[in-house]
């Protein structure tokens, strides 16, 4: 947290005596932030850490998926996710299933066709 907010935020509240939920409305944050910022009375509190991406267990397979998927689109998640446990795979079958999904979703081409009432009528 920036020393400047942090000022701002004790400020709103030793001077003004407002509550967290204004201060956090007035300042633009998170009430969590208010608190974290209330609690820290000799300064700034650091910032928490961020969570890191990692490497993920599917990340060794996601190249044959796609290949699977590329060659047989109708494949199901379950034989797809057995296929890779096989191979060593350690991981949950929904993050096999989330993964798949954005692969599998393809827009439909389609042609639409409006006609004028009465154009195609089967009475003659």
């Amino acid at each position: 947290m920036e020393s400047e907010l942090w000022s701002t935020i004790r400020r709103l509240a030793e001077v003004e005596k407002l509550s967290g939920s204004a201060i956090a409305r007035r300042v633009g944050v998170h009430r969590q932030t208010v608190k974290r910022a209330l609690l820290s009375v000799t300064g700034p509190p650091e910032d928490l850490p961020r969570r890191v991406e990692g490497a993920s267990k599917l990340g060794a397979y996601e190249g044959y998926l796609r290949e699977r998927i590329r060659a047989y689109p109708e494949l199901m998640v379950q034989k797809l996710f057995l296929e890779i446990q096989r191979q060593g795979y350690a991981g949950s079958y929904t993050t096999v299933k989330r993964y798949l999904f954005p692969l599998r979703r393809s827009p439909k081409a389609f042609l639409r066709l409006e006609t004028i009432p009465g154009a195609y009528s089967t009475a003659n």
